[in-house]
């Protein structure tokens, strides 16, 4: 017989706020054929939400799991007809399950483990010929198990009173996708222990995480590789946020991703993120030409004590980087930029950066550090204020890039540079007339009231939500 295809949906442990233990709901086959919204029938009895809720009315089910050391489970069900309940507790006794309309409902695989958690349910009619299996589990247990598998969240799950270990390694990484559902998980790695850390650790070229929030405290003292989605991407990741800390005493560091090496797009960080060298607020690192950065925006501060840190990218060894902005302020040693800190080779186009820039050596700019040949800048500027001890620039600090339609306040910025952008007054800059080869008419635009981004051109892609600094 061949293999069931598999969706998975996590659930977020309900009840009280020091039972943090998450859930993972498997709902074989039918969940496949019925779909996410509609019911799963058995022989008249039928599971209204794909979902399980989180507390009983009518017919709906749900679930609740408190402690530890001695949790409490319960689950609640009801016939299509009639007004019968199944209700099945769990607190170290034995456990009785009810008939209701002719079908048995019969549990196996019922154990708790700190860390593991799992609970299997199985429905089954009188004469065994129709079954259904529901599967509670650990989350991160579930995904190690399938790292191919289809994951789809439907409600937030706090991971935080968990030691979290990442899912996905350099020699068995993720291949599968997670579905966020716009829902949250919240993370705690206080003390890593090893390189590649963040909710995934390795996530493969085929790996996809969209719709996700994630909210974490990473502090990796012992490694490299460190973001709050994965410490190395080589998939999409997509329509994700980041908040909270990532820092690492360590080198590639970055608010969604460490390493990229695949694509990021419509993704926005406002965790503060530190390191050491390729440090970024969206990514420390983008490998290849092949690698893409779009429609991202950093808030946080970003820190590091060596070189290559900028706002959204540390290093760009290649690739496209467009339609981002970054707001935070930046700080290090040599090559800092406001966005990039460092170009070997990839373009740069509709983009921004506004935080203050910082280095204690040399190669710092508002928008790039160090733009090499085998860069171009297009349709970009820069405003935060740049410090540091020599090749400074507004928009750019050291630069043998090609620049096109690019601009930088000297006043804001404190630079008067030639050959390295086109120096603007604050006024300016915030007049449309003097970006005649922009287009806003669908990527920029300029608000007249200086509500939106102070008065600034902003990108259309982010409107009105635009983060003022």
């Amino acid at each position: 017989m061949g293999k069931i295809p598999e969706l998975v949906v996590l659930a977020l442990s309900l009840g009280l706020s020091s039972c943090s233990s998450p859930l993972l709901r498997t709902d074989l086959a039918s969940f496949i054929s019925a779909g996410l919204s509609s019911n799963a029938n058995l022989a008249g009895i039928a599971f209204t939400r794909a979902a399980l809720a989180g507390s009983f009315a009518g017919a709906t089910p749900s679930y609740g799991l408190t402690g530890i050391g001695g949790p409490t489970f319960s689950f609640s069900a009801t016939a299509v007809s009639g007004s019968q309940h199944l209700s099945y507790t769990w607190n170290g006794a034995a456990q009785t399950w009810a008939s209701v309309s002719g079908v048995t409902f019969a549990s196996s695989s019922l154990a708790w483990v700190a860390g593991i958690n799992t609970l299997k349910i199985v429905v089954a009619t009188p004469d065994r010929q129709t079954s259904k299996i529901y599967t509670f589990t650990n989350i991160a247990t579930a995904i190690a198990g399938n790292l191919s598998g289809t994951y789809v969240l439907i409600e937030n799950i706090d991971l935080s009173g968990m030691n979290w270990t990442p899912i996905g390694s350099t020699s068995s990484p993720f291949t599968g996708s997670l579905d966020g559902n716009g829902h949250t998980i919240t993370i705690n790695i206080p003390s890593a222990p090893a390189s590649y850390q963040g909710l995934f650790g390795v996530i493969a070229s085929s790996g996809l995480v969209n719709n996700l929030n994630v909210v974490i405290n990473l502090t990796n003292d012992a490694g490299e590789y460190s973001g709050g989605i994965a410490g190395q991407n080589g998939g999409t990741i997509q329509n994700c946020s980041v908040s909270g800390t990532v820092s690492s005493t360590g080198r590639w560091v970055g608010g969604i991703t460490g390493n990229n090496a695949g694509s990021i797009s419509d993704c926005h960080s406002t965790a503060t993120v530190t390191g050491s060298s390729y440090v970024g607020g969206i990514a420390g690192f983008n490998t290849s030409g092949t690698c893409a950065i779009t429609r991202c925006y950093a808030t946080g501060t970003v820190h590091g004590t060596g070189i290559d840190v900028g706002g959204i990218l540390g290093y760009c060894a290649g690739g496209t980087f467009s339609y981002c902005y970054a707001t935070g302020a930046v700080s290090g040693q040599s090559s800092i930029g406001g966005l990039v800190a460092e170009v070997a080779s990839g373009s740069i186009s509709n983009c921004y950066a506004r935080g203050a820039v910082s280095g204690t050596g040399v190669q710092i700019g508002g928008l790039v550090g160090l733009a090499n040949t085998g860069c171009t800048i297009t349709n970009c500027y820069a405003s935060g204020a740049v410090t540091g001890v020599s090749s400074l620039g507004g928009l750019v600090g050291y630069n043998n890039s090609v620049i096109n339609a690019s601009y930088y306040d000297q006043q804001t910025t404190g630079r008067s540079d030639t050959g390295k952008g086109t120096p603007y007054t604050t006024a300016q800059m915030k007049a449309q007339a003097n970006f005649s080869a922009w287009d806003f008419g669908f990527v920029w635009a300029i608000d007249g009231t200086g509500t939106i981004n102070s008065g600034y051109p902003y990108l259309q892609c982010f409107g009105a939500g635009t983060i003022i600094p």
